[in-house]
């Protein structure tokens, strides 16, 4: 896929001492199943015409899939880095959450005895957090698309870039940004507002 095709010519040697001299590889078809046993056989009659050479062989899509080794480590290692860095962001945002729902515990409070109910409270609590996510995801989507641009122009055949894989993937980081958000809010506009208050 690296390089188009070119224009190919088999020539088909007849002469047993063109053939001796230029044949350096033979193509055969295996049908499914029982590969050893022909592999066996293709041996006995490889040895009965060019005894002076030693039988190797190898399958067409193992030397392909090799051609494309650097894009699968790449896959690999991308994929395990996307899932450290979603773990750390959660991680990470769950303790800002954590940290701005402490220092707001008594605003919190005073909402509630104003007749705030819970939804509320999360809405208002993150909010802000869902505008950060949108903005990321307006830097982040010309970025990764010039990146995969970029890479793709590595490839003399290679698929469409569709915008719906940046809609899902804004849609997948909105779902964990709210949902890590709003469990916290949650918890914490459950507290009592006396305690809060009280504290306060």
């Amino acid at each position: 896929l690296h390089s188009k095709a070119g224009p190919l010519v088999i020539n088909i040697k007849e002469d047993p001492r063109e053939i001796d001299a230029f044949t350096n590889f033979v193509a055969v078809k295996l049908t499914a199943g029982n590969q050893q046993e022909i592999i066996s056989k293709i041996n006995e009659i490889w040895k009965s015409y060019a005894p002076g050479r030693p039988f190797e062989y190898t399958f067409l899509n193992t030397e392909l899939n090799k051609l494309y080794r650097e894009e699968e480590y790449l896959g690999k290692s991308a994929a395990i880095l996307s899932i450290l860095t979603i773990l750390i962001a959660a991680m990470g945002l769950f303790g800002l959450v954590y940290y701005m729902a402490a220092q707001r515990t008594r605003e919190i409070g005073i909402r509630k005895v104003l007749g705030a109910n819970t939804y509320s409270l999360v809405k208002l609590l993150i909010s802000g957090y869902i505008r950060l996510i949108a903005i990321s995801n307006l830097i982040a989507w010309p970025a990764t698309y010039l990146v995969i641009n970029y890479w793709f122009s590595s490839f003399a055949y290679h698929t469409s870039l569709n915008w719906w894989y940046f809609i899902y993937s804004g849609l997948i980081s909105f779902i964990l940004s709210a949902g890590i958000a709003g469990i916290r809010a949650y918890h914490v506009s459950g507290i009592n507002p006396a305690v809060t208050l009280k504290y306060e």
